[in-house]
Protein backbone atom coordinates (compact mmCIF):
# COMPACT_ATOMS: atom_id res chain seq x y z
CA UNK A 1 0.00 0.00 0.00
CA UNK A 2 1.04 3.75 -0.53
CA UNK A 3 -0.05 6.86 0.65
CA UNK A 4 0.14 10.53 -1.24
CA UNK A 5 2.55 12.97 0.01
CA UNK A 6 1.91 16.98 -0.80
CA UNK A 7 3.73 19.02 0.94
CA UNK A 8 5.39 16.78 3.36
CA UNK A 9 1.95 15.60 4.73
CA UNK A 10 0.25 12.40 3.56
CA UNK A 11 -2.85 14.12 1.57
CA UNK A 12 -4.37 10.68 0.52
CA UNK A 13 -4.21 7.26 1.99
CA UNK A 14 -4.26 3.89 0.92
CA UNK A 15 -3.45 4.18 -2.66
CA UNK A 16 -2.31 1.68 -4.98
CA UNK A 17 0.08 1.02 -8.10
CA UNK A 18 -2.83 1.88 -10.19
CA UNK A 19 -3.00 5.53 -8.73
CA UNK A 20 0.18 5.86 -9.71
CA UNK A 21 -0.39 4.75 -13.26
CA UNK A 22 -3.33 6.70 -13.78
CA UNK A 23 -1.55 9.86 -12.74
CA UNK A 24 1.17 9.44 -15.53
CA UNK A 25 -0.49 7.41 -18.20
CA UNK A 26 2.25 7.55 -20.45
CA UNK A 27 4.93 6.31 -18.31
CA UNK A 28 5.83 3.00 -18.11
CA UNK A 29 7.19 1.77 -14.43
CA UNK A 30 9.94 -0.85 -13.08
CA UNK A 31 8.49 -3.23 -10.68
CA UNK A 32 8.55 -3.41 -8.31
CA UNK A 33 8.70 0.25 -7.51
CA UNK A 34 12.10 1.70 -5.87
CA UNK A 35 11.56 3.96 -3.06
CA UNK A 36 13.26 6.45 -4.67
CA UNK A 37 11.20 6.67 -7.43
CA UNK A 38 7.99 6.88 -5.25
CA UNK A 39 9.22 9.91 -3.62
CA UNK A 40 9.97 11.54 -6.72
CA UNK A 41 6.09 10.51 -7.69
CA UNK A 42 4.80 12.23 -4.31
CA UNK A 43 4.47 8.93 -2.94
CA UNK A 44 5.54 7.14 0.12
CA UNK A 45 5.01 3.42 1.15
CA UNK A 46 2.00 2.77 3.66
CA UNK A 47 2.39 0.93 6.93
CA UNK A 48 -0.93 -0.35 8.57
CA UNK A 49 -0.69 0.26 12.45
CA UNK A 50 -2.78 -1.78 15.64
CA UNK A 51 -5.47 0.80 17.44
CA UNK A 52 -3.45 0.02 20.30
CA UNK A 53 -5.17 -0.07 23.96
CA UNK A 54 -8.53 1.85 24.55
CA UNK A 55 -11.63 1.28 26.72
CA UNK A 56 -14.56 0.36 24.07
CA UNK A 57 -17.03 1.20 26.52
CA UNK A 58 -15.94 4.73 27.27
CA UNK A 59 -13.27 5.77 24.47
CA UNK A 60 -12.90 5.51 20.63
CA UNK A 61 -9.87 4.75 18.29
CA UNK A 62 -10.48 7.21 15.03
CA UNK A 63 -7.89 7.13 12.11
CA UNK A 64 -6.27 10.74 11.75
CA UNK A 65 -3.68 11.22 9.01
CA UNK A 66 -0.88 9.24 8.80
CA UNK A 67 1.93 10.79 9.90
CA UNK A 68 5.58 10.02 7.93
CA UNK A 69 7.91 8.18 9.75
CA UNK A 70 11.71 7.93 8.25
CA UNK A 71 9.70 8.27 4.71
CA UNK A 72 7.13 5.31 5.56
CA UNK A 73 4.06 6.72 5.79
CA UNK A 74 2.23 5.27 9.41
CA UNK A 75 -1.61 4.91 9.88
CA UNK A 76 -2.35 7.43 12.80
CA UNK A 77 -5.19 6.61 15.92
CA UNK A 78 -6.25 8.74 17.99
CA UNK A 79 -7.85 7.63 21.30
CA UNK A 80 -10.52 9.61 21.67
CA UNK A 81 -12.93 9.68 24.96
CA UNK A 82 -16.84 8.89 24.54
CA UNK A 83 -17.87 10.90 28.00
CA UNK A 84 -17.19 14.40 29.36
CA UNK A 85 -15.75 12.69 33.19
CA UNK A 86 -19.36 13.21 34.79
CA UNK A 87 -20.59 11.58 32.63
CA UNK A 88 -18.72 8.47 32.57
CA UNK A 89 -18.85 8.84 37.21
CA UNK A 90 -22.87 8.02 36.40
CA UNK A 91 -22.38 5.18 33.65
CA UNK A 92 -20.31 3.42 36.27
CA UNK A 93 -22.40 4.84 39.36
CA UNK A 94 -25.83 3.46 37.32
CA UNK A 95 -23.54 0.07 36.30
CA UNK A 96 -22.86 -0.57 39.88
CA UNK A 97 -26.19 -0.33 41.05
CA UNK A 98 -27.30 -2.12 38.49
CA UNK A 99 -24.94 -4.80 39.44
CA UNK A 100 -26.17 -4.84 43.02
CA UNK A 101 -29.92 -5.17 42.19
CA UNK A 102 -28.70 -7.92 39.64
CA UNK A 103 -26.91 -9.79 42.69
CA UNK A 104 -29.89 -8.98 44.87
CA UNK A 105 -32.57 -10.94 42.48
CA UNK A 106 -30.09 -13.69 42.12
CA UNK A 107 -29.35 -14.14 45.48
CA UNK A 108 -33.03 -14.12 46.67
CA UNK A 109 -33.85 -16.54 43.86
CA UNK A 110 -31.11 -19.23 44.76
CA UNK A 111 -32.16 -18.32 48.45
CA UNK A 112 -36.21 -19.54 47.53
CA UNK A 113 -34.94 -22.44 45.64
CA UNK A 114 -33.06 -23.40 49.15
CA UNK A 115 -36.12 -22.77 50.81
CA UNK A 116 -38.45 -24.97 48.58
CA UNK A 117 -36.14 -27.34 48.68
CA UNK A 118 -36.27 -27.82 52.10
CA UNK A 119 -40.12 -27.14 53.10
CA UNK A 120 -40.94 -31.30 53.36
CA UNK A 121 -37.82 -30.72 56.17
CA UNK A 122 -41.11 -29.22 58.04
CA UNK A 123 -43.33 -31.60 57.78
CA UNK A 124 -44.20 -33.15 61.45
CA UNK A 125 -43.10 -36.78 60.63
CA UNK A 126 -40.27 -35.46 58.67
CA UNK A 127 -37.46 -37.85 59.47
CA UNK A 128 -34.79 -35.43 60.07
CA UNK A 129 -33.80 -33.15 63.10
CA UNK A 130 -36.76 -30.43 62.49
CA UNK A 131 -34.30 -28.22 64.82
CA UNK A 132 -31.31 -27.98 62.75
CA UNK A 133 -33.29 -27.81 59.64
CA UNK A 134 -35.74 -24.75 61.00
CA UNK A 135 -32.41 -22.82 62.01
CA UNK A 136 -30.73 -22.93 58.81
CA UNK A 137 -34.07 -22.14 57.03
CA UNK A 138 -34.51 -19.41 59.42
CA UNK A 139 -30.49 -18.02 58.35
CA UNK A 140 -31.55 -18.00 54.93
CA UNK A 141 -34.55 -15.60 55.65
CA UNK A 142 -32.01 -13.23 57.25
CA UNK A 143 -29.49 -13.77 54.72
CA UNK A 144 -30.70 -10.28 52.97
CA UNK A 145 -30.06 -8.76 56.43
CA UNK A 146 -25.84 -9.90 56.07
CA UNK A 147 -23.58 -7.28 56.36
CA UNK A 148 -21.97 -8.15 52.60
CA UNK A 149 -25.26 -8.67 50.93
CA UNK A 150 -25.70 -8.67 48.12
CA UNK A 151 -22.20 -9.59 47.87
CA UNK A 152 -22.33 -12.79 49.34
CA UNK A 153 -19.51 -15.37 49.34
CA UNK A 154 -19.96 -18.81 49.73
CA UNK A 155 -18.95 -18.83 53.10
CA UNK A 156 -21.75 -16.39 53.99
CA UNK A 157 -24.71 -19.20 53.17
CA UNK A 158 -25.27 -20.87 55.81
CA UNK A 159 -24.32 -24.74 55.90
CA UNK A 160 -27.58 -27.08 55.07
CA UNK A 161 -27.61 -29.50 57.47
CA UNK A 162 -26.71 -33.81 56.83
Amino acid sequence: MLAKVENGVVAKWPCTVSDIKKENPRTSFPSPFPDALLSDLGYARFEYRDRGDFVAEFQEAVEVTPTIVEGVAVQTWEIRERYSSSEKSKILSDKAAQDLLDADIQNRKLRNDFLSETDWTQVADAPVDATRWASYRQLLRDLPNHANWPNLDEADWPTKPD
